[in-house]
Parts: C-alpha cells; structure tokens; sequence
C-alpha cells in the first residue's frame, strides 16, 4: 500500500524547491551582500530562476502535465477492456 507522502512525493518536492528558490530570491533582494559575492549570488539567482522555478512549473503546467494526464488515461482503458479480464 502506498502512503500519502509516497502518493505525493512530486509535489512535495516542488514546493519545497519553489519555496526554497522565493526565499532565495528575497534574501539575495533585501540583505546585504559583501562586493565579492555579487557575481556568485547573481549567477545562483540566475540558476534558480530560469532553471528550477520553470522548470517545475513546466512539468505541473505544461506537456509533461498533458503527458501523464494522456498516460493515465491509456492505463485505465487498458485495464477496463475486457481482453484484459
């Protein structure tokens, strides 16, 4: 039997990922960055923007969410024809 965090494992991760990525963002907005670091936290903001935000969001929102909803249909008639039985 699958359990209630196993079932939902994906969208825990995306939200811990999404959650982590904003705070990210806020942090590297409203606190002081010593002149040596700007370049990194620039390049990791960059990282987290357009790679990890996006691309979670893509997969709930876009083809891959399309994807699994096309595959999960197949499986149920699949199973529910009756050359299966």
């Amino acid at each position: 039997m699958e359990s209630k965090f196993n079932k939902h494992f994906q969208q825990y991760l995306a939200i811990a990922s999404i959650a982590l990525g904003f705070i990210y963002v806020f942090l590297i907005t409203f606190v002081e960055i010593p002149v040596s670091s700007v370049r990194f936290a620039d390049t990791i903001l960059g990282v987290v923007i357009s790679t990890i935000i996006t691309t979670i969001y893509n997969f709930f929102f876009g083809s891959s969410k399309s994807s699994s909803d096309k595959q999960k249909a197949l499986e149920s008639k699949i199973q529910k024809s009756p050359e299966n039985d």
